[in-house]
């Protein structure tokens, strides 16, 4: 799964592997808590669920739910492009990540404009790119 690359990149871990909830730094703009990433500012559903399971646990929750919180985005693209694009999403947003999706195609000489919608244009000028 796709998503247990994001919890790897995104998690802080126990001796034992297992995730950890950790306080953020003063300032931080993602709250004051966070769990493989999942912090309680943007997920307050899911970083009270998945906060609260036993630790070893927490890295399939929260997988699961990074599938979930980006689908509607990564399931439209080619497999290649999956992995990188659901940590994008799920760090940037959905439109964020698109926002950064059309960029790149631009400057890959295709002309899409950069509003953060996935819609038909967007996923042509994908199919056309190597």
């Amino acid at each position: 799964m796709a998503a247990l690359k994001t919890i790897d990149f995104e998690a802080r871990k126990d001796k034992q592997g297992n995730v950890q909830v950790y306080k953020l730094p003063v300032g931080d703009m993602g709250g004051n808590f966070e769990v493989a990433g999942i912090n309680d500012k943007y997920h307050p559903d899911a970083f009270k669920r998945i906060s609260s399971l036993p630790a070893q646990e927490r890295a399939k929750a929260a997988a699961e739910y990074i599938q979930g919180y980006t689908a509607p985005l990564v399931e439209r693209l080619p497999q290649p492009l999956q992995p990188f694009t659901q940590d994008l999403a799920f760090n940037r947003g959905l439109g964020g990540a698109t926002k950064y999706i059309q960029q790149g195609l631009n400057a890959l000489g295709q002309k899409v404009a950069v509003d953060g919608g996935f819609g038909p244009k967007t996923l042509a000028a994908i199919n056309q790119v190597e």
